[in-house]
């Protein structure tokens, strides 16, 4: 069964709280950790994540994985490629 790592070639996780969020860029499909940092929760720290994910990937495309929507929605307002890891098709 394909894996995310499989489509992309850059993987955002978040860990997501009421005050911050961790992200982490890892790099497929060496799985290289490329960058982790904590950001707060509040549209200036998620105008700072849209800003530090495209720097960190080089302008390239990439996928987030989590579920959560709010960060979904406002990378995808940023023009951040997005997608969550139980909505992948593999077909």
């Amino acid at each position: 069964m394909p894996i995310v790592a499989d489509h992309y070639r850059f993987i955002i996780g978040v860990d997501t709280h009421a005050a911050t969020q961790t992200y982490a860029i890892l790099e497929s499909p060496s799985v290289r950790d490329l960058a982790q940092e904590t950001f707060p929760t509040n549209s200036t720290g998620l105008t700072r994540v849209a800003t530090w994910i495209k720097r960190r990937t080089e302008g390239r495309q990439y996928r987030r994985c989590s579920y959560h929507g709010r960060v979904h929605r406002f990378l995808r307002s940023r023009h951040v490629r997005t997608t969550s890891a139980g909505r992948i098709s593999c077909g």
